[in-house]
């Protein structure tokens, strides 16, 4: 029994000894560790902001030009000469095509002769129906002779204005004869060069196509779940409807950082086919 009780005295003094030993090595490192502590990090405040967050989508679109017009020729005749560089910036009324117009001129004086027969009958005409006239008040010609110059009269007043109207026609195709740029716009290639022959009417030649620059379309096809998400939320009030014109777009080229060009929704067109259910814009 001794003995058991002298281990078990001498184990609990060992113990003993060395937790005094560790608290003291703890103490003395906790005392070399505050000597040399960093002081306190800075940290910065910010106050928290409360705002609505704008949900984007991406979609990969086409860039059309607002405007794309075909050319062609409103008379017929052989291309003289082409007036502009192919790909060259054009302004509205720039003449980019010259057609052959001595005929057309030919027809112009042709008209203008007639025209000016046309006034001399008229106004022979006139003087014959006003001296009729006071000679039938004197009876001496009959009423019926006086009718038949007044309508002859009237008829040649008549033909003036027939003439007048083929004057302008004719004038109207020599003016033709050089086909302008109806918009502003970049001209492209020309599809008829000079010396060749073309038509007018439903059988017109294509000369060139002239896009207008200023301002253009992005058209995108977005998936249906994302039309039935924004008509809902249109609904509630959300988001502007693309109705009103007032939904935002942002666009950026391939080689662009960002989106730095803006735009609204114009339209939105639902098409469905045997594989998705998709919307234009």
């Amino acid at each position: 029994m001794k003995a058991s009780l002298s281990v078990g005295t001498h184990r609990a003094l060992a113990f003993g000894a060395a937790s005094a030993l560790a608290i003291a090595v703890l103490a003395g490192c906790s005392g070399q560790a505050s000597e040399g502590a960093p002081p306190p990090p800075q940290v910065g405040v910010a106050a928290v902001a409360i705002k609505p967050v704008r949900q984007w989508d991406e979609y990969s679109g086409r860039i059309e030009a607002v405007e794309s017009v075909e050319l062609r020729p409103r008379v017929s005749g052989y291309i003289e000469q082409v007036n502009y560089r192919e790909g060259q910036e054009v302004k509205k009324g720039d003449v980019l095509f010259t057609i052959d117009a001595r005929s057309y001129r030919a027809d112009l004086a042709r008209a203008q002769a007639e025209l000016a027969r046309a006034r001399t009958q008229a106004e022979l005409g006139r003087s014959e129906a006003e001296r009729a006239r006071r000679l039938s008040e004197q009876q001496v010609i009959s009423a019926e002779t006086w009718e038949q110059r007044r309508a002859a009269a009237e008829q040649a007043r008549a033909d003036v204005a027939a003439a007048q109207a083929a004057v302008d026609a004719a004038r109207l195709a020599v003016e033709w004869t050089q086909v302008r740029a109806p918009i502003d716009g970049r001209a492209g290639r020309a599809l008829v060069t000079a010396g060749n022959l073309v038509g007018a009417g439903d059988a017109a030649s294509v000369l060139t196509t002239v896009v207008s620059l200023d301002r253009v379309h992005v058209h995108f096809d977005a998936d249906e779940r994302s039309f039935l998400r924004y008509a809902e939320m249109a609904r509630n009030g959300q988001r502007p409807s693309e109705r009103d014109g007032q939904v935002p777009v942002q666009v950026a080229l391939a080689d662009e950082t960002g989106f730095p060009h803006e735009g609204t929704v114009d339209f939105l067109v639902e098409r469905l086919s045997s594989n998705a259910d998709y919307m234009m814009a």
